[in-house]
């Protein structure tokens, strides 16, 4: 319901969000309504984060690349 409420998703990316069951229902639906998205990347790697985008697209289920 919240996705298809907002106008657009914010996704906070660090380690973590894709092995987040919650995260990735989010995600489906984001897809699945074609709902524009603002991706913050975590870098910081004491708090979770990935050293750059492609780092993180490899842990990203295949069907969300």
């Amino acid at each position: 319901r919240h996705v298809r409420e907002s106008s657009v998703i914010l996704i906070f990316l660090s380690r973590g969000y894709f092995s987040s069951r919650n995260c990735l229902r989010e995600l489906a639906a984001t897809v699945e309504m074609r709902k524009p998205v603002v991706l913050v990347l975590e870098v910081d790697a004491s708090k979770g984060g990935y050293a750059n985008l492609a780092q993180a697209a490899e842990e990203c289920p295949s069907e969300y690349r």
